[in-house]
């Protein structure tokens, strides 16, 4: 027992090493650099067949250049420097290596185990490279055999990106300038997905932006405002002249007995018929109002069993009096107020989205297809009330969707890293589990190209008291009963 729990505290600390690794390389936004990089020859016929296995897996953790010392074969040469190649050995190496010991160390146990089995002492000479590689595909991560190879998979790849994409530029030097962006992002994606975070990323149809240029790009909250997220006491929506106040009502679902939760252990609205199909935001700064229609889709199928597909285009061109702005940013709890105020919102098909901000169509804002009540707020960086609230309905959030790790995802657990600045307004429509890794079920805006289908599952229950991204920062959801005033849970 003692020792399973060693191995779990060193799988635990290995994790985090990796981790802080990636989160350097990326800060740096280095292309083709390695971490511990350095080139070690030697002579196959010095090896003892086991020895060559270890070598050649230690060379993957260590992310070193290999030499075969034979300078009449250059693609044996070439092969055994490609770190990236899936070598089938029939001995792995032993455990010593797959720690995140000093290099030097893990040499010298090489050396020693090779002298005893052989008889030879061979000395395994470190040699720093003499310039960093350029080649995505030539780096310690890929697979390739000489460059002016690699230079060409890449361009193939990226005319093929292209079309796929069907992506246009102004000219030749407008193509080449994008093509040293995606070569660049390209390399960093395939460096991030070869150390098996838990997470993949792909060149998906941001691969020719910098992130700089993707930040910009996604930004479509409005200007952070600290007094935004109050309890109901201090903020609830307006009143009608003569209408009487009512009390706000506790949720029947969301309650809790001598402290402990009652939600099941996973949710997915999706599979209850309460999500419709990803959309797409396009170039408006419109996240905000797929956020809150997402929301306001889920909870009206819950209450009357009908799915309609809602209007974004509306609170785009008609919600301008308050805090939203179009496509210029805004709130997904203002929008809510803005459809209770109006009595309704109409439907996708009847106002449907064309991606600018135009006039507000006032015919078509009289037409009130579902109607909300009023919305809540959830209890700020708590992932405890977070997951209450989803368990019953989904729930609109803000998270931090800036990074290049967030920019390019493409399946899997997402964990960062990233930050908590509120920049993107997506919907959480469940949670789960796998291999006990708890996540969230979001539902993005950018189409159904980009993540899983749409979605991205987010780390759950994570240290940060404001959830991975800032996900527990700002959640809130719309109500559709007789519930006017705006609560708390």
């Amino acid at each position: 027992m003692w020792l399973m729990e060693v191995d779990v505290m060193n799988r635990i600390v290995i994790k985090e090493l990796r981790k802080e690794k990636v989160k350097q390389e990326l800060e740096r936004k280095t292309v083709g650099s390695c971490w511990g990089n350095g080139e070690v020859n030697f002579n196959k016929s010095d090896m003892h067949d086991d020895l060559h296995a270890f070598l050649m897996e230690a060379a993957k953790l260590s992310c070193s250049h290999f030499s075969t010392g034979e300078d009449d074969d250059e693609d044996k040469k070439a092969k055994l420097k490609c770190l990236g190649h899936r070598w089938k050995h029939k001995h792995e190496a032993p455990k010593e290596f797959k720690d995140h010991a000093g290099r030097s160390q893990r040499w010298q146990q090489i050396e020693g185990i090779n002298q005893m089995k052989t008889k030879k002492l061979v000395s395994l000479r470190h040699k720093r490279p003499k310039h960093r590689m350029q080649a995505p595909l030539n780096s310690c991560f890929g697979i390739v055999l000489n460059e002016e190879y690699a230079e060409n998979q890449i361009r193939s790849r990226y005319e093929h990106w292209i079309s796929r994409h069907r992506r246009l530029y102004r000219d030749e030097h407008e193509k080449a300038h994008r093509f040293q962006i995606y070569r660049s992002n390209l390399q960093l994606i395939m460096s991030f997905n070869d150390l098996g975070l838990g997470y993949n990323l792909t060149d998906n149809k941001f691969a020719d932006l910098t992130n700089e240029e993707f930040r910009a790009k996604i930004q479509c909250l409005g200007p952070p405002v600290k007094s935004k997220h109050k309890p109901s006491k201090e903020f609830k929506l307006p009143e009608k002249p003569m209408q009487r106040k009512h009390r706000p009502r506790k949720h029947k679902k969301h309650h809790k007995t001598k402290g402990k939760m009652h939600v099941p252990e996973s949710i997915d609205w999706r599979k209850k018929g309460a999500v419709t199909n990803v959309k797409n935001q396009g170039r408006c700064g419109s996240c905000w109002a797929f956020s809150a229609v997402a929301a306001m889709e889920g909870i009206n199928q819950i209450k009357t069993k009908k799915l309609i597909s809602l209007s974004e285009q509306e609170l785009v061109d008609c919600d301008r009096k308050g805090e939203n702005n179009g496509c210029s940013g805004g709130y997904m709890h203002t929008a809510f107020e803005f459809v209770q105020q109006n009595h309704g919102l109409d439907t996708e098909s009847d106002y449907p989205y064309n991606g600018d901000q135009g006039s507000c169509d006032t015919k078509k804002l009289e037409d009130h297809s579902v109607t909300i009540s009023g919305y809540k707020n959830v209890t700020v960086n708590s992932e405890k009330s977070l997951l209450q609230a989803v368990a019953n309905q989904p729930v609109s959030v803000a998270i931090d969707a800036a990074s290049f790790t967030f920019q390019f995802y493409s399946a899997g657990v997402f964990s960062g890293p990233c930050g908590s600045e509120l920049n993107h307004g997506v919907t959480v429509v469940g949670y789960g589990s796998e291999l006990e890794k708890k996540y969230w079920i979001v539902k993005n805006s950018w189409g159904a190209d980009w993540g899983e289908g749409g979605y991205v599952r987010m780390a759950r229950d994570i240290a940060d008291d404001e959830g991975m991204c800032g996900i527990a920062k700002m959640p809130s959801y719309p109500l559709k009963e007789k519930e006017l005033a705006v609560t708390s849970l």
